[in-house]
């Protein structure tokens, strides 16, 4: 329990899970053979899933908000990943309670604070996909979704680069 939340972690069968206040922000498989499978939001059949499994994918992606870090399982060598992240706490469960960032085969940088601010930190045209994923149930940061963050974001883009939102919750439509 911190500042931006109430965090709980607990096993239900053959599955660890993240809630961040009734919403899931992660889900992995204890066993060894299927712990790097996507699971959730990020399952391979998911819009997001069958875009980084892509061969065309690009080298430089840019990720704001960590959950339990499942996109690292579509990280490939050669890729650099920028994640986001406001909660420090956050980065504890996903680092030290879960194990998709140990296996992450491509190299991650961890750039901690309001995204919509560090984001200026980082250079024009970086990013050839920037997944915009800080978004729950049970809030929606919604200074992320205004025209001038997404014109930032923009900014950030190479020529042919995209933005992914997950915006699932409970209260905008």
């Amino acid at each position: 329990c911190n500042y931006y939340g109430v965090y709980r972690v607990y096993e239900e069968k053959d599955k660890l899970i993240l809630l961040h206040g009734t919403t899931i922000h992660g889900v992995q498989f204890r066993d060894e053979k299927r712990e790097n499978q996507p699971l959730a939001y990020y399952h391979k059949f998911t819009p997001i899933g069958r875009l980084l499994s892509s061969p065309e994918v690009g080298k430089n992606i840019g990720i704001i908000g960590l959950g339990a870090g499942g996109l690292s399982v579509y990280f490939r060598p050669g890729q650099e990943v920028d994640y986001f992240e406001i909660d420090p706490e956050m980065y504890f469960i996903a680092r030290n309670l879960f194990s998709f960032l140990k296996s992450a085969r491509g190299k991650i940088n961890f750039i901690f604070g309001d995204a919509r601010i560090k984001i200026n930190d980082v250079q024009d045209s970086r990013y050839d996909i920037l997944v915009v994923d800080a978004f729950s149930g049970d809030s929606i940061p919604v200074h992320l979704l205004t025209t001038e963050a997404i014109a930032e974001y923009r900014k950030h883009l190479s020529k042919k680069g995209i933005i992914l939102f997950h915006v699932s919750n409970r209260y905008l439509n």
